[in-house]
């Protein structure tokens, strides 16, 4: 047991959120946010809809849908060696979308975020 990292093994439904250290062009020292889908195929209109796997996916925690950032060319698989990530805040988010993120490696997932302590008025579980 490595203490500082975390199996990721339960990450078991698209659309929870983990920490990454880092991208393919990037490196987080405080570790990035991110939801991830652990599925193997990716496409997203230009409305900003997900689908994995030809299903959309329900995504009720996204702020502003957007293509955002992107230039990968759809559908798009993810490598059986990564995790394809995706912001909340779609407008803006550094994710998965960009080549210069692409998939995160598993070994550069630290861990799943289960609680939201920031701001206070929105302290909870996150799902």
């Amino acid at each position: 047991f490595d203490p500082d990292k975390v199996d990721v093994s339960f990450l078991s439904a698209a659309g929870e959120v983990a920490v990454c250290k880092q991208g393919r062009g990037l490196d987080f020292d405080e570790g990035l946010a991110k939801r991830v889908l652990t599925e193997d195929e990716v496409v997203i209109d230009r409305e900003g809809n997900v689908y994995v796997n030809e299903e959309l996916l329900e995504e009720p925690y996204v702020t502003d849908k957007s293509l955002g950032d992107c230039d990968l060319e759809f559908p798009h698989s993810v490598p059986g060696t990564g995790y394809f990530v995706l912001g909340d805040r779609r407008s803006n988010s550094v994710d998965s979308r960009n080549s210069v993120v692409g998939a995160i490696k598993r070994e550069d997932i630290i861990g799943r975020v289960c609680v939201r302590v920031w701001p206070l008025s929105r302290i909870g579980l996150i799902f």
